[in-house]
């Protein structure tokens, strides 16, 4: 759903209230798309973010095998290449 789509929708109101009505499935996507920028905004997130990315790079990261399930710890020099190159989500920070 784009802005475009967004302006498209008719607005009505209900008792002094404007509202808007959506499918479903629009909304899903509206309500997706302003999670992200919640997250994105937050401060807490960003720190969190980076201290993960930090202890990625001191080798402290770990990665889920989803293989076998279990955890695997990322060694320091491929911590940031070898598993996003790959195109898996699967790195997770875990306080050693």
């Amino acid at each position: 759903m784009t802005l475009a789509d967004l302006k498209k929708v008719k607005h009505e109101r209900i008792g002094k209230l404007p509202v808007v009505i959506l499918p479903l499935a629009q909304w899903k996507e509206v309500e997706a798309i302003l999670e992200e920028y919640e997250m994105m905004s937050s401060p807490s997130y960003r720190k969190s973010i980076a201290e993960s990315r930090r202890q990625i790079k001191q080798g402290k990261g770990y990665r889920l095998d989803l293989k076998s399930g279990r955890f695997r710890r990322i060694r320091a020099q491929h911590a940031l290449h070898g598993c996003n190159r790959a195109g898996r989500n699967e790195l997770r920070s875990i306080h050693a």
